[in-house]
């Protein structure tokens, strides 16, 4: 049983979607109704991510476990909408699932401290161990 609430299969489908409509190679000269449909689905995500959060700490949750990815812009502003909604007393964890390089690890994590995250699971390689070493140095 897990003791945290995962963004990852709560709104996957909607995140999906709007991933596809902003498919640079898809959106070469996207119409006005995809714009909106972008719009109208990136402020859907935000409204499930804050109802999700309410109704968890609701139940009592302290913990909020979230993928993030390549896109940093998109992940910080996942992240500062979760820390406003739970607050300071809530503990925000992230996966990158070991899609990052040591360089990007370094980036993605210096842009996520404002955040006071409780951990960063895997955002390399664990085989790399030196690669870690940097990491955390960094």
């Amino acid at each position: 049983m897990k003791n945290y609430l995962n963004f990852e299969l709560d709104i996957k489908n909607l995140e999906k979607e709007l991933d596809e409509l902003k498919d640079p190679y898809n959106n070469a000269g996207l119409s006005e109704v995809e714009t909106d449909k972008i719009s109208k689905l990136q402020t859907e995500i935000d409204e499930k991510t804050i109802q999700l959060c309410k109704e968890y700490m609701a139940k009592g949750w302290k913990h909020f476990k979230i993928k993030v990815g390549l896109d940093l812009d998109a992940d910080v502003k996942r992240l500062e909408l979760i820390r406003k909604t739970i607050g300071d007393d809530c503990f925000i964890m992230v996966d990158a699932n070991q899609q990052w390089s040591v360089k990007q690890s370094i980036k993605h994590i210096n842009a996520y401290k404002k955040f006071n995250l409780f951990f960063v699971e895997e955002p390399t390689s664990p085989d790399d161990v030196m690669g870690f070493a940097k990491i955390k140095k960094e």
